[in-house]
């Protein structure tokens, strides 16, 4: 028995430092990036997602979690090269890499939410469209009175 728990311990110590181990190379946001921000409560479910993979001692996460994160902050309707092309942007070797940090996640959707996602062609117009069902006396506001046939 004590044999085996020592090739046991053994073998978790070959994996943990043998030569198949991959050495962490992390994105880093850039440093002096003015890209605004984000709503607080948007910034906190940021957090909070890249908080839910973290392991305990570690501070970044791996590249397939990450690409988790983005599909839920306004990157589902891009196609993967325009993924990498976006994350280019804020790391020119991103494709290097095989982890992030939270600066580096907050970056990317910052970026995104404040020149991609607010700033696409129509959506203005779009919303205006929609304001313009209630508004049916153009009189640029309205009330209840005006939502609930509209909804009914």
């Amino acid at each position: 028995l004590k044999f085996l728990l020592k090739a046991s311990k053994m073998a978790s110590m070959k994996k943990a430092t043998g030569p198949t181990q991959q050495v962490k190379s992390c994105a880093k946001a850039p440093e002096k990036a003015n890209i605004g921000n984000l709503p607080p409560e948007m910034a906190a479910d940021l957090q909070e997602c890249f908080q839910h993979y973290l392991e305990e001692g570690e501070f970044t996460i791996p590249d397939h979690l990450f690409r988790n994160i983005l599909q839920n902050f306004g990157f589902h309707k891009m196609g993967p090269r325009d993924i990498e092309d976006e994350l280019k942007k804020s790391d020119p070797e991103y494709l290097k890499r095989n982890c992030v940090d939270f600066a580096f996640v907050r970056h990317v959707v910052t970026f995104r939410w404040n020149r991609g996602i607010r700033s696409e062609p129509g959506k203005d117009e779009e919303a205006k469209e929609c304001f313009r069902l209630f508004d049916k006396r153009d009189r640029q506001f309205i009330t209840h009175q005006e939502i609930k046939p509209v909804l009914a």
